[in-house]
């Protein structure tokens, strides 16, 4: 995927009563909708943490295929976290990217990143 491609997968995970995870994002929805027997849906991350790993990590591989589509580099990725994350919870975001295949995964406060998103340029000293 080139940088002007958006990619939009549910998070969503579909796993077997013993706990396997067989499908994640639009095949999971898919697998879930024609065969819900023997399967669980999963959310892999709830309110902005890692909920599930397996399924997390499953999931964050199947979004880097798609981007990096045959790239020989490992990614390096922005994630926006919440607030009041953690030290657990970041440590789980940070094992769970490299476990994806991420070389070097970097946190940033939601609220931040949302003024950056919206234009905000934090290298100005000015007053909100």
């Amino acid at each position: 995927a080139d940088a002007q491609q958006e990619i939009s997968e549910p998070s969503l995970a579909a796993v077997t009563t013993q706990g396997e995870v067989v499908a994640v994002g639009t095949e999971a929805a898919i697998r879930l909708r024609a065969e819900p027997r023997g399967l669980v849906a999963v959310r892999p991350f709830a309110g902005g943490v890692v909920a599930q790993q397996a399924a997390a990590q499953l999931l964050l591989q199947s979004i880097l295929d798609k981007v990096q589509r045959g790239a020989v580099t490992r990614p390096t990725v922005c994630l926006a976290v919440p607030s009041l994350a953690s030290q657990v919870a970041a440590r789980a975001w940070l094992q769970t990217t490299r476990k994806a295949g991420v070389l070097e995964t970097l946190l940033v406060d939601r609220g931040a990143a949302t003024a950056i998103g919206t234009g905000w340029d934090p290298s100005r000293a000015e007053a909100v």
